[in-house]
């Protein structure tokens, strides 16, 4: 069983990874391809995409060009599964966070960190 993952592992393991790792922007977004283990978000690791984002889209375009890009990105880990040699990547997750979902407090300074991004844009109002 293998699973596609909003963000590159290990980071960002567990729930909303996409949003997680918009908030933590790095400049790119990942997607990342693993197998299942009985961890959450632990399995070797079978392929990485990285693609660039503008970090001062709204998180629904970022989540739409993970979902529009992820059938080509699974696809492409299926091509490595298929071919002979396969040595999935360790997923150590002493490298990464595992990640709930958002606190209010997260939520906030998350909208904060966007308008500010925004060319000074004035805050959101609280929500």
């Amino acid at each position: 069983v293998v699973n596609r993952h909003g963000s590159r592992l290990p980071r960002h393991r567990g729930r909303l990874a996409s949003f997680y790792a918009h908030a933590d922007f790095q400049g790119r977004f990942d997607i990342t391809v693993h197998f299942v283990d009985e961890d959450i978000d632990s399995g070797p690791i079978i392929h990485h995409h990285k693609f660039p984002v503008d970090r001062t889209a709204p998180y629904a375009n970022i989540l739409a060009e993970v979902f529009e890009a992820s059938a080509d990105v699974v696809d492409e880990a299926f091509t490595k599964l298929e071919a002979p040699g396969l040595e999935p990547k360790p997923n150590d997750g002493s490298k990464g966070t595992l990640n709930g979902f958002p606190s209010l407090a997260k939520a906030r300074d998350y909208r904060q960190q966007l308008a500010e991004q925004r060319c000074g844009a004035s805050p959101p109002p609280p929500l």
